[in-house]
This record gives structure tokens, sequence and C-alpha cells, in this order.
């Protein structure tokens, strides 16, 4: 039970959170409807797609920014748009190349504070360029935003970006450990555990999967299918697993060390070698 003055901080808060989805919402529409003009396809991600496709009512799962999926080769378009719009990059391109091969996206800030987040695959570093980015363009999920249809990731896609997210974060929130439990359990069908394991183990991210499914379950205990939670306990980490994980936690956790192993997910030497002498060109032309 909440005491009244608890009760009226919780309503306030719930009305702010309100007219931030207003106005991310309104953004959205405007920035797929710019995009889609341009010649670029989306994917909605992340709190606007699992929000309405999910939870039982999208204002039960709040989110503070846009997140939108677009291929590496339409990225330099899509930046061209949002500026367009008065959208400016948070960091520059650190290479010609970066941000159509290796990295994870491209943030953009833009009025009222509204920060849309374009994103070329799911992860920083070696899980993000591990990663065949071609699999997340499937046929998706129809997904209404305020009487406009798009188009999100399928529900298998979704759990498997909600996990990496959750596992690779810097922070732990309690908000992925749910979208984990919402996906996996809020379809008209369950979700088949084969399948979810053979995808997450053909896109190298099998040992992170696991562990975001544990710490659902230790968050969230039995709100899991049991045979998950067997799999996930079962699952041991690979020695490139733990080696790549040194970069995401830990005392050797850095940007610096994340990029290197961006470098050795890609899926060839030649692209390995042709990244890495452009990352050291375009550093060296900075210097």
């Amino acid at each position: 039970e909440l005491t009244a003055a608890a009760e009226a901080d919780l309503r306030r808060r719930l009305h702010r959170r309100a007219l931030s989805a207003v106005t991310l919402d309104s953004r959205l529409l405007a920035t797929v409807a710019a995009l889609t003009s341009a010649g670029v396809e989306t994917r909605l991600l992340k709190g606007a797609a699992v929000s309405r496709l999910d939870y039982e009512r999208p204002g039960h799962r709040p989110y503070g920014d846009v997140d939108i999926l677009v291929r590496g080769e339409d990225m330099a378009t899509a930046v061209e748009v949002l500026e367009g719009h008065g959208f400016e990059r948070h960091f520059a391109e650190p290479f010609p190349g970066h941000d159509a091969t290796v990295g994870k996206g491209v943030a953009m800030g833009g009025p009222a504070g509204v920060v849309v987040d374009l994103h070329r695959t799911l992860a920083l570093g070696y899980y993000g360029t591990r990663l065949p980015v071609a699999g997340l363009w499937d046929t998706g999920e129809p997904v209404d935003v305020e009487g406009t249809p798009m188009t999100a990731l399928s529900r298998q896609n979704r759990f498997l970006h909600s996990a990496l997210h959750g596992a690779l974060s810097q922070r732990t929130r309690l908000t992925d450990f749910l979208d984990l439990v919402q996906i996996w359990t809020g379809g008209s069908e369950p979700l088949s555990l084969a399948a979810v394991v053979e995808r997450a183990e053909r896109w190298g991210c099998g040992g992170r999967i696991a562990s975001a499914v544990l710490a659902a379950e230790a968050n969230l205990p039995g709100q899991l299918d049991a045979d998950l939670v067997a799999w996930a306990r079962d699952r041991r980490r690979s020695r490139t697993e733990w080696i790549v994980d040194r970069a995401y936690h830990g005392r050797l956790a850095h940007s610096r060390a994340r990029t290197v192993t961006a470098v050795f997910g890609l899926p060839s030497w030649r692209s390995r070698l042709s990244v890495t002498v452009a990352e050291v060109r375009g550093r060296g032309s900075d210097d």
C-alpha cells in the first residue's frame, strides 16, 4: 500500500512520463515519415515497439528516446535527413565508413531535447559486428503508432535485442528484465526455445543471452520459462566470449576496447584489415 504522499508522487511521475511520450511519439512519426520519403527503410526498436506489442497497455512501459533501425548503407542519408530537421550528431564519425560497417549507430539530439538513436545493429563492439544484420530485416511485426502503421522487429528478435541490451549495459535496470519477461510470455503463442537458442548462437551472443536470462530470473523469479532458465544455467562462455566480455564489464571496460573487439567481430580478415587501415588513417588526419 502507498501512503498518500507516495501515491501523489507516483501520479506526478506518470503524468510527466505521459507528456514525454506524446513528444517522443510526435517526433517518431515525423522522423519515420521523413526517412521513408528519402527512401530509407526503417524498423522500430526498443521502448516504442515493445510498449505497444508486448505490454497490455503502452503506458505500462515508458521510454526516453526514439530508437530506429536503418541499414548501414542508408546511415549517411538518414543522418542527413535528421540534420535537415534540426538534429545534430552527439559524436562525429571516428573515421570514414565507421557508421556503415562498424558502429552500433548514430545518436542525434534535436528539438525539445528529443534524442533519436539511428541503429545499424543491436550492440556496440564485437557483439554488434559479429551479428549478421541481415537477419534483423526479416518480415518483422506490424505495429500501430497513433494510427500510423510501422514495422518493428519480429518477436524473437525483440527478445534477443532486449537480452543483449540488458547484458551489455553498464548499469542494471529493472526495465530490461521486465521486457524479457513480457516478450517471452506476452504473445499469443510461446516463443520456441530451440529457435531462440539457435539464433543466439548463430549470432555469436549465446553467452550474453544466457547472462540476461539468469539476471531476469534473479530479479523476477519464476516469470520465465523453466526450460529457458535451465538452458541459461547450463550455458558456459567460450574462451572468445570470456575475452571479449572484458571490454564491456570490469576494469578493462572502455569504448576503445569495444572498438577493438568490433574489428574482430567482422566476418573476414579482408574486412578487418580494411576497417583497421581506415581507422588509422582517420585518426591520423585528426592529429
